[in-house]
């Protein structure tokens, strides 16, 4: 049973990583609780700052996992760089992003470009001479963006650079500041604002960042249910001014 605090909420809104997921397996308890909520009747969303997939590629993960959405229902920040530079008029970006991602930028009207229009930054395996070049064209005045600025990615228990590392380094070199697309932007907000049109007073993001999931639940008007199976800890919430609504040690608590 819904613990009585989440029972006035139609709408659950999920983070991926830390909270739904550690990439390769689900958070334990996680299945049962989206499977509980939507057996419910309640309306299940999933909005991420990952970009290692395709909108396409998250579907086909969370089904593997055996939980039950549609396209959607899941925004990736893929989807708000698309529709970013899309409204911007980009028609040829240089893009530091792994395949996958490559592939869906191109299928979708973008073309790979050393003469770009922007400069596109997320998580990725290049080299340092994508880097150097990356910072070249930013140096010459070409718009930079990304889709996060954390320097930690943890996958299978490793430790990994996050988006961040890749993203200073091309700011140190070209003396030139990004422009983030995704969570807690106001253009991440917006995009899902008009997307979803979710009423705030239904609504609650579960998180475990304390930086961009509550900032970007707060922006939108949501209640925000702080996970402590992510990067953050009891610790760290301690530091901040703006605490969360809810603190559970994972997703399943929301269960009694």
């Amino acid at each position: 049973m819904l613990k009585k605090e989440f029972r006035k909420f139609r709408n659950f809104v999920f983070d991926l990583d830390g909270t739904v997921w550690y990439w390769d397996e689900l958070i334990p308890g996680v299945k049962e609780t989206i499977e509980h909520l939507q057996k419910e009747g309640r309306e299940i969303y999933f909005v991420t700052n990952n970009s290692m997939l395709s909108p396409e590629g998250f579907l086909k993960k969370l089904k593997g996992f055996g939980l039950k959405t549609d396209i959607f229902h899941i925004t990736s920040s893929p989807e708000m760089v698309l529709e970013y530079l899309k409204k911007k008029g980009a028609k040829k970006i240089f893009c530091m992003s792994l395949k996958e991602t490559r592939d869906y930028f191109k299928r979708n009207g973008l073309e790979i470009s050393e003469e770009p229009d922007c400069v596109v930054v997320n998580y990725n395996e290049e080299g340092e001479e994508k880097i150097k070049k990356a910072a070249e064209l930013v140096s010459k005045g070409i718009p930079f963006i990304t889709n996060a600025t954390g320097k930690l990615w943890v996958l299978s228990g490793k430790k990994l650079p996050g988006t961040g590392v890749f993203v200073e380094k091309v700011e140190k070199l070209s003396g030139m500041k990004v422009e983030v697309v995704g969570k807690p932007s106001d253009f991440s907000v917006s995009y899902v604002r008009n997307k979803y049109s979710l009423n705030p007073e239904e609504t609650v993001m579960f998180g475990d960042s304390l930086n961009s999931d509550i900032k970007f639940a707060r922006k939108l008007g949501w209640a925000f249910a702080f996970v402590l199976t992510g990067e953050y800890t009891g610790e760290d919430l301690e530091k901040i001014e703006e605490k969360p609504d809810f603190v559970l040690e994972s997703v399943k608590d929301a269960l009694e």
